[in-house]
């Protein structure tokens, strides 16, 4: 099944995230630190218009690219030259665009200014990165996908260290952001050219099905952007820097599934393509099982011990923030089931019903974050989080063939050792300190998974043999 490529590619992805996602989340809570709640809260409504504009200048593209590209004998140099000419004019669509939102929606012209500075860059320097990300992608040599974004972020949380150092003005820390993805984006281009030329020709298929591509990942990019925007909105400035901060953290490792799943991606768009469900189905089960394992590993520091976590990582002033971050912890493990569930739909030609589930999550989330956030704040916005996400849980798995199927083979063990651990380092936490009560936890469950899930064992146990022969 190709699954030593897969475990390959994933290793690439996983090393470089972890790491960069690890500096720049530490730059992150330097900056939160150094701003405090209230002008932390205006920096994430910017990050939080960058992204949804980025994905404006892709609509999903990148998606009809990974598809075409994993066709016989795709023509990868022209899939990126089309890529490249259509990205194009959504850039310049996207700015027309996010200037008219943004003057609708704000009338301080200091905010206004903060987020063109921060944004504009952005969108630009997003669109020539991913040029790289694509094309690696697409020929599966993804150690350079790592490397790309690997170079991006130490470029990022390089100056936003230096921004802390100099102690510069907060209207700085727009340009800042921007520049640097601009730097990242000149590499990313930089690394492409010497392997193809991306002016070659045309190839209109990445156009075909687009549309379902472009509202399911409307979806997707809005999703974890709409927190602080309506927040804004229905609480204040302070709560959405409180909701920023414990949000960070949960982001920054969900986005962690989703770099493994990227892994698997070409090999499940294959098997779609080719209509082999038996081996798809396999893979997907196998996705599930590793990536909700490693989502309970990454939550369950948090989801015990948010008060230490706080503490450490943002200082005592912002202990407000913890109820949110250990429900939001919840949110770590409901992606990583997630990310495989919708995976599955999409690479079998079902992109439709990813759309509509993904849209009734939009819907009901913009409704959810605005009242819980009104009546709770912060702690009401990670319950609305948390919440929306069930929401596509159940959707997935409805809309999926053999949805109930592909989660009881894929979670059934994780969720069980989740269940035994959590219980019981919840009731003992005020016994150990919390390094040694996080040390176990984390130790018991993969513990238990181990020794319960045989499929587990055999890969894990082969995983170790060849590490150990190399």
């Amino acid at each position: 099944m190709k699954l030593g490529l897969v475990f390959k590619n994933a290793s690439y992805l996983f090393t470089s995230n972890v790491l960069i996602r690890l500096i720049n989340s530490l730059a992150t809570i330097l900056v939160a630190r150094y701003l405090g709640a209230h002008d932390f809260g205006v920096l994430n409504i910017a990050l939080a218009f960058a992204f949804i504009s980025s994905f404006f200048t892709d609509m999903g593209l990148s998606n009809t690219v990974m598809r075409e590209a994993t066709k016989p004998n795709a023509n990868i140099s022209e899939l990126v030259s089309s890529y490249l000419k259509v990205r194009c004019i959504f850039v310049l669509l996207t700015l027309v665009v996010f200037i008219f939102v943004v003057n609708v929606l704000y009338n301080d012209p200091y905010l206004i200014n903060f987020i063109y500075w921060l944004v504009i860059p952005t969108i630009f320097g997003s669109a020539l990165q991913s040029i790289g990300s694509i094309y690696f992608q697409a020929i599966q040599e993804m150690k350079y996908t790592a490397l790309i974004r690997g170079v991006s972020g130490l470029i990022t949380s390089s100056t936003l260290i230096l921004f802390i150092i100099l102690k510069l003005p907060f209207s700085w820390l727009a340009p800042i952001y921007g520049i640097s993805s601009i730097l990242g984006g000149i590499f990313s281009i930089f690394i492409v050219t010497r392997r193809i030329s991306i002016f070659n020709g045309w190839n209109k298929a990445i156009l075909n099905n687009l549309a379902n591509f472009t509202i399911g990942g409307i979806a997707v990019i809005i999703l974890p952007q709409l927190g602080p925007i309506i927040l804004e909105k229905s609480t204040n400035l302070k709560e959405v820097g409180y909701f920023a901060a414990a949000y960070k953290i949960p982001s920054v490792l969900y986005s962690i599934p989703g770099v493994i799943a990227a892994a698997f991606y070409p090999l499940l768009f294959k098997y779609g393509n080719n209509n082999e469900f038996s081996k798809h189905e396999k893979l997907s089960i196998i996705q599930l099982k590793f990536m909700s394992a490693l989502g309970v590993i990454m939550a369950l520091p948090f989801l015990v011990y948010p008060e230490f976590w706080v503490r450490l990582l943002f200082g005592e002033n912002w202990l407000p923030t913890s109820p949110a971050l250990s429900i939001l912890s919840l949110m770590v493990i409901l992606q990583s089931i997630n990310y495989p569930l919708a995976d599955a739909l999409t690479t079998k030609g079902r992109q439709f019903y990813r759309t509509v589930v993904m849209i009734v999550g939009v819907s009901l989330g913009s409704i959810l974050y605005f009242i819980l956030g009104k009546q709770w704040g912060s702690v009401g916005g990670a319950c609305a989080a948390v919440l929306i996400e069930a929401i596509l849980l159940i959707g997935f798995t409805l809309l999926n063939q053999n949805g109930s199927k592909l989660l009881k083979l894929g979670i059934m063990f994780n969720v069980i050792a989740l269940v035994l651990i959590y219980t019981t380092t919840f009731l003992l936490r005020e016994f150990f300190d919390p390094m040694i009560g996080i040390f176990f936890s984390i130790i018991g469950f993969v513990t238990i998974v181990f020794v319960s899930d045989n499929h587990i064992r055999k890969e894990g146990l082969q995983w170790i043999k060849n590490y150990m022969e190399k």
